[in-house]
């Protein structure tokens, strides 16, 4: 019975954590009867186990990693990993081995200290590493927290040379603590130190204490091609895609469509004045003679909301007399506006480019299959080559712009559209000529599909340069690489699962250097993305 209990609270703590992210974004709504249906669907899915504890084992692992996908995929890619920070922290809370005094620590800093503590403050011993704010969190730690942290300031004092070695390495929450203290203190734990020595490393030291705790499934990029996503919906379980700047769902759409043969059975209307009518007309119809349909951009349609949100109410109270092969997507960016009933009966799926290299190759190579590497057979090894190519390209395209000014000077919206017309170009390219035309390719891609986006002529000149290291004649042998690290480079000629599995093993974080960029770009980075 503990085990079941056991169970069900790790599900409750998930929910509490999902409904929490709501605060964040008016799009992330859940409500607990969704996250009980993906309760009992885990349950059921799960492989049986004679051995008791071993079958609660296997539930827990179901039930967490199940209601984690379908939950951040609608995420942005900004919030992802503070949910799965959240997730294996909430879990640990409830267990007793996070305390509330060490989570406030990490949150908000220093606790209010007393008359006596205030007298007692010793100086700080190392005021260039630590400004005021960071030596009281400090000093707030060592109060507070037992007898773990016990005469810290006096270790730091006796020991200056190691600790400011530590607080001054490249990558401090991947190196020991100094004085003993790394096997003393457990996993959270040093994130306390690392808030106050190096916090714009916390970052990093959130996605290494997720992968420790809890799995790289949990940092690594979730599945959301559409044959995964589609067995997720129903006659009544609408798919909402969260539109960002510059995302358009509606090829892949098409695409997916065209393998189910419902490519002429896709019909879409598009919001706006005047259209409300037409909408639940089609909707209407569709239902009965089992269409999809396609509602995009509800968040210019804000009068026709009250109406979309009786619409799916409706899919709920008429779903035995609709036909099975029936589906709702809709289109929004994040407004206040969409409905909340809605948005909580939902599948939501995020529209935007995931984060790093692995994560955006990873996502280009999801929809790769021998088939589509065997489609120009007059070039086959050279096709597959510079397709995987221009995919990196294409990665460090979409990554680069995580610095700021110092990727681009004007922050530039690539997205799907442009990948997937270069790719065709290539091909055009290789299948009707017999040379390589180099320049023609780089011009085209460079100065017409992606630097039609590019209005900065610095910028172009960087996104020509990036383009010439991936598709030039000695970009066709083994062995080239695209960095100076050895990293990244195109895998032999094979099938596309030699491809994926070549992904599969990249960094997680990717070094400034594949970038073309001095290590210290990312320390203004880093600093903005812990701040956040």
């Amino acid at each position: 019975m503990a085990g079941y209990t056991s169970v069900a609270v790790r599900g409750s703590i998930i929910y509490f954590v999902v409904a929490d992210l709501a605060n964040v974004n008016d799009m992330y709504q859940n409500s607990l009867q969704y996250v009980k249906t993906l309760f009992s669907k885990a349950i059921d899915n799960t492989a049986p186990c004679e051995d008791l504890k071993g079958r609660l084992e296997l539930l827990e692992d179901s039930i967490t990693k199940l209601i984690y996908s379908n939950i951040a995929r609608g995420l942005f890619e900004k919030d992802k990993l503070l949910y799965s920070f959240l997730v294996a922290t909430a879990i640990r809370r409830n267990a007793g081995i996070i305390t509330m005094s060490q989570w406030n620590h990490l949150l908000r800093g220093a606790m209010p200290f007393s008359a006596a503590q205030l007298d007692n403050m010793p100086p700080n011993p190392m005021p260039k590493m630590m400004n005021k704010a960071a030596y009281d969190t400090f000093y707030s730690i060592q109060e507070n927290e037992g007898e773990l942290f016990e005469g810290l300031i006096d270790s730091v004092k006796e020991n200056l040379e190691a600790w400011s070695d530590w607080a001054t390495s490249d990558n401090p929450h991947t190196s020991p603590l100094p004085c003993g203290l790394h096997a003393k203190l457990a996993p959270f734990h040093k994130l306390l130190m690392l808030r106050v020595f190096r916090p714009e490393k916390l970052l990093y030291a959130f996605q290494l204490y997720v992968k420790n705790q809890m799995g790289d499934f949990f940092i690594s990029s979730i599945d959301t091609s559409m044959p995964t996503i589609y067995k997720d919906t129903t006659v009544f379980t609408p798919l909402v895609y969260v539109l960002s700047t510059g995302a358009d769902p509606l090829q892949a759409l098409l695409n997916f469509a065209a393998t189910l043969d419902m490519g002429d059975k896709l019909k879409r209307i598009s919001l706006g004045q005047g259209q409300g009518e037409k909408a639940k007309i089609l909707v209407s119809d569709s239902m009965r003679l089992g269409q999809w349909v396609m509602l995009q951009n509800c968040h210019l349609a804000a009068s026709f909301m009250p109406d979309l949100e009786q619409l799916v109410s409706n899919l709920i109270e008429e779903q035995n007399n609709t036909h099975p092969d029936f589906r709702l997507f809709l289109t929004s960016a994040p407004t206040d506006t969409f409905p909340v009933s809605v948005l909580q009966v939902s599948v939501k799926l995020t529209t935007e480019p995931p984060r790093g290299i692995k994560a955006n190759l990873k996502r280009t190579y999801a929809g790769v299959d021998d088939a589509l590497l065997e489609s120009c057979p007059k070039k086959p090894e050279i096709w597959c080559k510079l397709f995987f190519s221009l995919a990196f390209f294409h990665s460090v395209m979409q990554e680069r712009r995580k610095f700021g000014p110092l990727g681009f000077n004007v922050v530039y919206e690539f997205n799907d559209s442009d990948i997937e017309t270069s790719q065709q170009m290539l091909k055009n390219f290789l299948s009707e000529q017999d040379d390589i035309p180099w320049v023609a390719m780089n011009y085209v891609i460079s100065c017409i599909n992606y630097g039609g986006r590019v209005t900065d002529d610095k910028d172009l000149r960087c996104l020509q340069a990036h383009l010439k290291i991936c598709y030039q004649e000695e970009a066709l042998n083994d062995g080239y690489t695209y960095s100076d690290s050895g990293k990244y480079y195109c895998p032999s000629f094979g099938k596309a699962q030699v491809y994926k599995d070549y992904i599969e093993q990249l960094p997680l974080v990717d070094d400034p250097e594949v970038f073309g960029l001095h290590p210290n770009a990312n320390i203004s980075y880093q600093r903005n993305e812990s701040d956040y």
